[in-house]
């Protein structure tokens, strides 16, 4: 019995390409203010750095035929995660205060099909962040001019293979969208509670919310039943029900609850380190999910934490291997810098050792 047990739990936590990524969003007078979100992957899948890109870096999308895609100039210069080596935004903001964070769809995606006499209007899925960020300042231009490029299947080197993704865009204005290739189409979506996790795909998890109405954060009131009060036991009980598994639909609605609930926020400062705490609940801990990549059996993990503070233009996060939290100030960085700029992220943890404070 003991056996089929540990069996039944080692299945439970095997989720092939699952990509455990959660976002969220926090709000200052009521305007969203700050994004926030985890990136899960297979353990050691990817090496990250931080870059700097510059205004008027020359990019040129690819195609799935290796002829010369889209070709532009950055009209603004962000700042964001990307894999070593390369320049395709993970998580970004720019200059004027935009910014976009991909989040895995496996299963679900389906992007655009392949003209080869239109590749100069074509680019590869990984690319659509770097194309947003450096040309756009707000969700209305991303709206008015994404029918203008053609998203396709191209396969990414570090993956071999075509990553399934859709995209979470937010501006300082608080405006919020999701962007998803589906049946061959784009859709974009109005991301009203700021949310956002993996597959299905997004409007399925608003209507999955309707599931969920009965959660808040009160405790339930004593009930009496046949003629005895009973009192719930503990704190918690007006959220009994709540999804705690790892699963995207579960991640979605906990996300959706513990931020729609979070403890009014003073300012954006006080928002961005409220993310973190709530997102420290999204963190997968090496070994409770293992996925194939690359025909092994690997565990995934919480690569990274983000989070965007879109009222002062800072970017800050955290690493899996260092927990120390890292600000990046908009305001005070050049683009007009003539090069790509690398900052190498720290592979130790930092620890502070404080006993000599008692000597």
């Amino acid at each position: 019995m003991k056996k089929y047990f540990i069996a039944l739990l080692f299945i439970s936590v095997l989720i092939s390409k699952s990509s455990a990524c959660t976002g969220i969003t926090l709000k200052v007078n009521g305007k969203n203010v700050v994004f926030a979100r985890t990136l899960e992957f297979s353990k050691n899948s990817f090496e990250y750095d931080i870059a700097l890109i510059p205004r008027n870096y020359k990019f040129i999308g690819t195609t799935p035929d290796n002829r010369p895609g889209l070709n532009w100039k950055a009209k603004y210069g962000h700042v964001a995660f990307v894999q070593t080596g390369g320049t395709q935004v993970f998580s970004g903001l720019n200059e004027a205060g935009l910014a976009y964070n991909i989040f895995y769809l496996p299963g679900y995606t389906e992007y655009q099909k392949y003209i080869p006499k239109m590749a100069n209007k074509t680019i590869a899925p990984i690319e659509l962040g770097s194309w947003i960020l450096s040309n756009f300042s707000t969700i209305k231009e991303v709206r008015d001019n994404i029918n203008k490029i053609i998203v396709t299947n191209v396969v990414y080197p570090p993956l071999n293979f075509v990553p399934p993704i859709h995209a979470a865009i937010m501006d300082k204005n608080g405006n919020s969208i999701v962007i998803e290739y589906i049946k061959g189409k784009l859709s974009i979506f109005n991301n009203t509670f700021g949310v956002i996790t993996n597959a299905p795909n997004f409007d399925w998890h608003i209507t999955n919310v309707k599931n969920y109405i009965n959660l808040k954060p009160e405790n339930i009131n004593p009930v009496k039943i046949a003629g005895k009060t009973i009192r719930g036991l503990g704190c918690g009980s007006g959220a009994l029900g709540l999804p705690g598994d790892l699963t995207p639909p579960s991640r979605f609605i906990r996300a959706l609850f513990m931020s729609i609930n979070s403890a009014t926020c003073a300012n954006a400062n006080e928002a961005v380190f409220r993310a973190f705490h709530i997102l420290n609940n999204f963190d997968i801990p090496e070994g409770m999910v293992i996925e194939k990549f690359n025909d092994k059996w690997v565990p995934e993990t919480t690569h990274w934490t983000s989070a965007t503070d879109f009222i002062n233009l800072r970017f800050f996060f955290h690493l899996h291997d260092n927990r120390q939290i890292r600000m990046i100030d908009l305001k005070e960085l050049n683009f007009n810098s003539s090069k790509v700029k690398i900052y190498k992220l720290p592979k130790k943890e930092t620890v502070i050792d404080i006993s000599k404070s008692f000597k």
